[in-house]
């Protein structure tokens, strides 16, 4: 099948433009707040990371969509019948959490954190974030839309 070079120019714009986009996004009112990487706002193709929160409860409900990487870890952790050792750092130690399917994303884990937590202040501040599970420390995060995260993390604090 034969493509017009226009065609592959279009597809190299998009592509970049998508990629120059990608941000932390917020979405709130006086009840919900969300935060979501993504590269357009209402997209259902989000990021790893994704927040929500009852407005300044204090409790921000946090999903990962988990890659291999993630999975060879908690594999790892069910054959050695240990502890569920997760953390996100630099201050949130043995989180508990709660691992799901869904047909839309794959495996996803669950857990909840305290939007006051030196964790979310950390967030808030740079957009970047680090957790460890088992025994890999991992990154994710962009400054790309760093605003947002600190708007989000304002509107899940206790006032």
């Amino acid at each position: 099948m034969f493509l017009p070079p226009a065609f592959a120019v279009l597809v190299a714009a998009a592509r970049a433009q998508t990629v120059e986009n990608d941000r932390w996004r917020f979405d709130g009112d006086a009840e919900i707040a969300q935060l979501v990487r993504a590269s357009t706002e209402g997209t259902d193709m989000v990021g790893r990371f994704s927040f929500k929160c009852r407005a300044h409860s204090g409790e921000v409900e946090t999903t990962i969509i988990l890659d291999k990487g993630d999975l060879g870890e908690i594999g790892d952790l069910i054959k050695r019948d240990g502890a569920p050792e997760f953390r996100m750092l630099p201050d949130l130690d043995n989180l508990e959490f709660k691992i799901e399917s869904n047909n839309m994303y794959g495996w996803t884990m669950l857990f909840t954190v305290d939007a006051g937590s030196e964790f979310m202040r950390s967030f808030g501040r740079s957009g970047q974030l680090r957790y460890r599970l088992g025994k890999t420390t991992r990154q994710y995060g962009t400054t790309a839309g760093k605003d947002d995260a600190a708007a989000f993390v304002d509107a899940c604090s206790k006032k």
